[in-house]
């Protein structure tokens, strides 16, 4: 048996748990999102716990789960590759700005000072430099 939760409008989950029958679907996870039936259809829930004993009901007759609709390792396997994939393009987009910027002062700046100070400044500092200078 697992208890799960509905989702509710705009993504929100509801509080109260109810008890399914894992039926088939037997390495359900908690956060695994599944499509059970209700007394009034199909619904979205999610898991919040699995494997539990409730003596009020026998596992043959309560509804099962239909549908896995996402397993919560692969949401969150999808979490991650978007995190990275954001932190890759801020990086690559910051390199880009602090390129750009060094190629613009080294222009302006003698080569002494540009070698000395500010080839090795930071991005924030080779932006306060620039707007100083421009």
């Amino acid at each position: 048996m697992i208890k799960v939760v509905f989702k509710e409008k705009y993504g929100k989950l509801g509080e109260q748990e109810y008890t399914y029958s894992a039926g088939n679907f037997t390495n359900l996870q908690v956060g695994d999102e599944v499509i059970v039936n209700t007394r009034y259809g199909l619904a979205l829930a999610v898991v919040t716990q699995t494997n539990i004993q409730d003596n009020r009901f026998f596992e043959e007759d309560l509804q099962k789960v239909v549908l896995v609709a996402e397993s919560a390792i692969d949401k969150k396997t999808k979490e991650e590759a978007i995190a990275a994939k954001t932190l890759l393009m801020k990086k690559i987009a910051e390199e880009a700005k602090r390129n750009k910027l060094l190629s613009e002062l080294q222009l302006i700046v003698n080569a002494e000072d540009f070698e000395k100070y500010v080839a090795n400044m930071t991005l924030k500092d080779l932006e306060e430099l620039y707007f100083e200078l421009m």
